[in-house]
């Protein structure tokens, strides 16, 4: 409910975000006791995500109490923490290499998705735990876009590692741990911690490639294949 006002005094209010009503200006004749709400509206975008909104609106005196008969106009605006949103993860395609991979492209996913799809038996399952480890500890340290390649998201029923190579935007150094940035003797202490290896997205795979390129590259097949963004 917007405060009390004296009569005709104009309010405004500082934005409020997520699930909350913001009551842009009131124009109050008397005090009163309750406002019918306004109606609101339900859109669905092509991803699915679900949003409401609701309009300016004049309320007529005539539907509030005789005793609060007042004249008011309102602006709401409301944003919902909730997104609802179906992604799937592509089914695995033959490239004539020596396992089925995820076709061309960049395919978002969540890391419940991630689980369900890939995570199927217990030495997968022991890599998936790794992963999640190291996105947690990427979170802390500001990392929101994380890239997911190798062995875990083909169809090798034995994988033997994954590989991520993850977004430095908005990542403070000093929050990192030193281990994402050891390429010693082939990512050892990477591969001892979580059981993959780790490259920033823009450093060099080789001469001509940033890791988030090379990673959409089959590497027997030289064909382009796809990967997985997990946006934090």
């Amino acid at each position: 409910m917007p405060p009390n006002t004296s009569a005709q005094m104009p309010i405004t209010r500082p934005r409020i975000a997520f699930d909350t009503l913001l009551w842009i200006r009131v124009l109050v004749d008397e005090k009163y006791t309750s406002i019918p709400h306004p109606p609101t509206a339900k859109h669905t975008s092509a991803r699915g995500y679900q949003r409401t909104t609701a309009s300016t609106t004049t309320v007529p005196t005539k539907t509030l109490p005789r005793k609060a008969r007042i004249s008011l106009k309102f602006n709401l605006t409301f944003s919902s923490t909730q997104r609802y949103c179906c992604v799937v993860v592509p089914v695995t395609v033959n490239l004539n290499g020596v396992w089925n991979v995820l076709p061309p492209g960049v395919h978002d996913a969540t890391l419940d998705e991630i689980q369900e799809r890939f995570a199927t038996s217990e030495k997968r399952r022991k890599l998936f735990d790794g992963f999640r480890r190291a996105v947690v500890a990427l979170v802390k340290a500001g990392c929101r876009t994380i890239y997911l390649d190798g062995s875990f998201i083909t169809d090798k029923p034995v994988p033997g590692d994954f590989d991520v190579c993850w977004d430095p935007a908005g990542v403070d150094a000093a929050k990192l741990d030193p281990v994402f940035l050891d390429f010693s003797m082939r990512r050892k202490r990477q591969k001892e911690m979580f059981g993959g290896e780790f490259f920033p997205s823009g450093a060099k795979a080789n001469a001509t490639a940033a890791f988030l390129d090379f990673f959409q590259t089959d590497k027997h097949t030289g064909r382009a294949k796809g990967i997985i963004k997990l946006q934090l």
